[in-house]
């Protein structure tokens, strides 16, 4: 399991793109947005929620930290039955989750069993983040791993752009549960197509154990505690965790702050949000090409300082609110996918999918965090849940640049 030394990877090396590469990056794709259209149908009516279910600001966040929460728990367990069951099984189990959530978050009649269908499909969502990279960095050379990722990477902010132009027109119709089963609905489609279309390269590192078949548990507990042990897939994913703190509050609740703060009509307020989620969308992209272009570490702490200054300035900027909040989605989003990127190169290619189940923990960690505390301090000062970003993303900075990527 010996790793491959940064300064041995070739940043521009030429190799061939296989053509079902790009089947499966179109697969990836519209099957992890299942996640993000799940987890984000809840803020867009988040208004709906609170009155049909009686709750708070803070407990509101809660439906998106408590999503993440599950997610964070089992990130690392996730790595490791990907290792034991392989990718597609593992990415066909994810959408099942996401699937079971949806459904029952459609009959739930308490928060308590809507609490419990959100926990649900965070299972979903942290087995699909961690077996899309895996899938995209093994069938794209590492020349193509930006682009490649950069494309994937987008499927959070595109998610949730379709989730607020199109769940508050379902709600106004079919209430939350119409909302519940048109992403279940989502979901079942590209279960059956990710069933029919998904495999994997011959002689996939990610899939090679050493061993006729699937890997013994000993063998896999063993390749799962090698990357533990190793500091920098840590590092990675604490700087990561900062910026999902900022990126999934600011996402949350928005929304909500455009209605209450700016007298916005929920609609209204639905697309005033989305400037942040096209702005965040092109950061991501063009955070992939910076990746192939000058490796990972600049884009990612250059990205995370400019962006904590940015956030000293968001709700308290009256008319420029809108071109600040613009600039902290662009070049915050830059950081995200040279991090995913970073992340299979700091281990041996075997381990690709255990750094990622590591990366999947910080990534997790800050949205089962992020959004409560966010909602709880906006309770009483939006600028004050603004300020709270600041320090984080300052320390995410520093963290990765303590990083040894390239």
């Amino acid at each position: 399991m010996g790793d491959i030394p940064v300064k041995d990877i070739p940043v521009n090396a030429k190799e061939k793109v296989p053509g079902y590469a790009w089947v499966i990056l179109g697969l990836i794709y519209f099957s992890s947005l299942a996640a993000p259209l799940n987890q984000f149908k809840v803020p867009p009516v988040m208004g709906l929620l609170m009155t049909s279910y009686q709750m708070t600001l803070a407990i509101a966040g809660t439906l998106m930290g408590i999503f993440a929460l599950i997610g964070a728990i089992l990130s690392l367990p996730s790595g490791f039955i990907m290792g034991r069951i392989g990718v597609k099984w593992a990415g066909l189990t994810a959408l099942l989750f996401l699937m079971a959530g949806s459904a029952l978050g459609a009959a739930a009649e308490t928060t308590t069993v809507l609490m419990a269908s959100r926990f649900l499909e965070g299972v979903g969502l942290c087995l699909m983040s961690i077996v899309a990279p895996t899938a995209l960095a093994t069938w794209f050379p590492p020349n193509k791993h930006g682009l490649a990722l950069g494309i994937w990477g987008t499927w959070v902010p595109i998610g949730s752009i379709i989730s607020f132009a199109v769940f508050p027109k379902i709600a106004a119709v079919k209430s939350w549960p119409g909302v519940a089963w048109s992403s279940f609905g989502y979901t079942a489609v590209f279960f059956v197509l990710f069933l029919i279309l998904f495999r994997m390269p011959r002689k996939s590192p990610a899939e090679d154990t050493g061993v006729a078949g699937k890997p013994s548990f000993t063998l896999e507990l063993v390749s799962m505690k090698g990357v533990l042990a190793k500091k920098d897939p840590w590092l990675l994913a604490f700087s990561f965790c900062g910026y999902m703190i900022l990126t999934i509050s600011l996402i949350s609740f928005l929304p909500t702050f455009f209605q209450s703060a700016r007298n916005l009509a929920p609609q209204e307020a639905a697309n005033a949000s989305q400037y942040y989620l096209i702005a965040n969308t092109l950061g991501i992209f063009l955070g992939g090409v910076l990746a192939d272009r000058f490796g990972s570490k600049r884009p990612i702490v250059l990205a995370y300082i400019i962006a904590g200054i940015l956030m000293l300035f968001l709700f308290n900027s009256g008319s420029m609110l809108y071109v600040i909040m613009v600039a902290v989605a662009l070049i915050g989003g830059l950081g995200v996918t040279p991090s995913f990127s970073a992340a299979p190169q700091l281990v041996s290619p075997a381990d690709a999918g255990r750094a990622m189940a590591v990366l999947a923990l910080g990534q997790n960690l800050g949205m089962a965090f992020g959004p409560p505390i966010f909602g709880k301090i906006a309770e009483t000062s939006w600028t004050g849940a603004a300020y709270l970003t600041v320090p984080v993303l300052i320390l995410a900075a520093f963290l990765a640049s303590r990083c040894e990527m390239r």
